[in-house]
């Protein structure tokens, strides 16, 4: 009993040291409210391997087989900050705005109609789509909203913002780091293609409210690549992902986080556009998640981009 507890200290002070500690000298470039945070973060990371280190003992599992590997990549997703009621009458009335954000920022006040967006009215033919279109709106799109407020009729005009997530990487227990580093080689072969002018990406958070939930790219074409990494450019032509889903829809009950199970994805990536991917929530099969039958991976928007510059 007492090796196992050792063995179990040693692997959770090793790889909280690989995780926090060559990353110190870093933290002092950051502000103090950050440097506290970090480690109130540090201690809650502890507190919860030694409890599924607990977990996995009195489960019966060896404690020196244990490996959890989370990786999350970077996200940045629009901060709207609107709660919006329908209206019939007078299009979609604000119930209220969210402190901090793109709403507030435009100075958009509870009580006020949105009437149109981008110029076309939501009670005009081809409203529904264009509110549709709002739900799938990114950061970096210029969006122009018609309001009328207490009679008056107003145009705002702005640049949507988002809110920036890092990405991270956990491992729990111990791995060989040469796998990860294989996928950073391919990264850069790829992306130092000469026509490398298309992109796939999951930066951009999809929207929830459609049951699109972010995924992670884990191969591309057989090839393992940084699960942490948001975007890749690539050559134009077909490419296979095999993707994994992050959904944390309340609807679905899952026992672990390690049964998730990847799927594939065939993109055909064309030069200087984006394809932005998704998890689909299917709704109707979450009772039985073990069958890997509640979700699909989705390109739920493309973006066309500048002319590609190398």
């Amino acid at each position: 009993m007492k090796k196992i507890m050792k063995n179990m200290k040693l692997v959770i002070s090793l790889v909280l040291f690989v995780l926090i500690g060559p990353n110190q000298a870093m933290a002092l470039q950051t502000s103090e409210e950050s440097k506290a945070l970090m480690d109130d973060l540090l201690t809650n990371i502890k507190q919860t391997l030694l409890a599924v280190a607990k977990a996995e003992q009195e489960a019966g599992s060896n404690i020196e087989d244990l490996y959890i590997e989370i990786a999350i990549p970077a996200s940045l997703s629009p901060n709207l900050g609107l709660v919006l009621e329908p209206n019939d009458n007078k299009g979609l009335k604000v119930l209220s705005i969210s402190p901090g954000s793109f709403a507030e920022h435009l100075k958009i006040q509870q009580g006020d109609h949105i009437v149109s967006i981008n110029e076309v009215g939501l009670k005009m033919e081809g409203g529904r789509e264009v509110l549709n279109e709002l739900q799938d709106i990114t950061p970096g799109d210029s969006i122009t909203l018609g309001l009328e407020r207490k009679g008056e009729r107003l145009e705002i005009t702005s640049v949507v913002n988002g809110e920036y997530l890092p990405a991270f990487r956990l491992e729990v227990g111990q791995a060989e780091l040469s796998k990860e580093l294989d996928g950073s080689s391919l990264s850069n072969e790829l992306e130092l293609s000469e026509d490398a002018c298309g992109t796939v990406s999951v930066l951009f958070r999809p929207p929830e409210t459609k049951r699109l939930y972010s995924l992670i790219i884990t191969h591309i074409n057989d090839r393992k690549v940084l699960s942490s990494k948001a975007k890749y450019r690539l050559a134009p032509g077909k490419y296979t992902l095999r993707v994994q889903e992050q959904i944390d829809d309340p609807l679905l009950k899952r026992r672990r986080v390690v049964s998730q199970r990847p799927k594939l994805l065939e993109v055909e990536v064309k030069a200087n556009q984006t394809y932005y991917l998704a998890a689909k929530f299917i709704t109707e099969k979450r009772l039985r998640p073990q069958t890997n039958e509640f979700w699909e991976p989705v390109v739920w928007k493309v973006k066309e981009d500048s002319a590609c510059k190398l």
